[in-house]
């Protein structure tokens, strides 16, 4: 797999190393884009400068956001189950931003709001150590399974999608194998047996004579 489709895809399944090493990649790319984008957007002295920064570090937070999920999803395959999985976190943040949303509505004092947010920050923080272990400490599932989605070798089964080009050499050699192999076990015709050559001496019985004809 290569970079693109490991921060990108949806389809497919990783380990624990490439999830980790998935997530190194977003948190040092998402550094340096952030970094470029303050760079570039702030020193502008125009009157929008404030709000093309914060366009510029959206963008970046939407890329990392995808970036994370993609990896979740594919690490949810690698554990045999679906990659629905990841949208968990979302149900609690949801419930948390309505929370605040309502309160800033009412004009609702930080005291009435919070006792609303916490229990969903809870269950957030409970979501987060379960991805946490789930995906990144535990192994996948042995074999293949069917998130797998290398396309068969060519001449194999189509029902053992993860067979790689190597497999389907090495059946063309087991077939040519024991192409041979029929071809020499084809019993070869034997020769056909050459004609007896009997002489009269042999047809009568007699003795066989040397030289002269004896006399009656």
């Amino acid at each position: 797999m290569d970079l693109v489709s490991l921060l990108f895809s949806f389809h497919g399944r990783i380990n624990r190393l490439q999830y980790w090493l998935g997530n190194l990649a977003i948190t040092v790319g998402g550094f340096v884009l952030n970094f470029a984008a303050v760079l570039i957007t702030a020193p502008s002295a125009q009157a929008s400068s404030g709000a093309l920064t914060a366009l510029a570090l959206g963008l970046v937070m939407l890329a990392m956001g995808w970036c994370g999920l993609a990896l979740q999803v594919k690490r949810f395959h690698d554990r045999g189950r679906s990659g629905y999985w990841a949208l968990a976190p979302f149900a609690p943040a949801c419930m948390m931003a309505l929370a605040i949303i309502g309160g800033v509505a009412t004009n609702a004092p930080a005291s009435v709001v919070m006792p609303q947010v916490m229990p969903w920050l809870g269950i957030l923080m409970l979501i987060n150590l379960w991805l946490f272990v789930d995906l990144g400490l535990l192994a996948g599932t042995d074999g293949p399974n069917k998130y797998d989605h290398t396309p068969p070798a060519p001449g194999g089964d189509a029902s053992t999608p993860w067979r790689s080009s190597i497999g389907g050499a090495a059946q063309a050699m087991e077939r040519a194998i024991a192409s041979s192999a029929a071809a020499a076990a084809t019993p070869v015709p034997a020769p056909a047996p050459r004609p007896a050559v009997a002489s009269a001496s042999l047809r009568t019985g007699a003795a066989p004579s040397f030289g002269r004809r004896a006399a009656r």
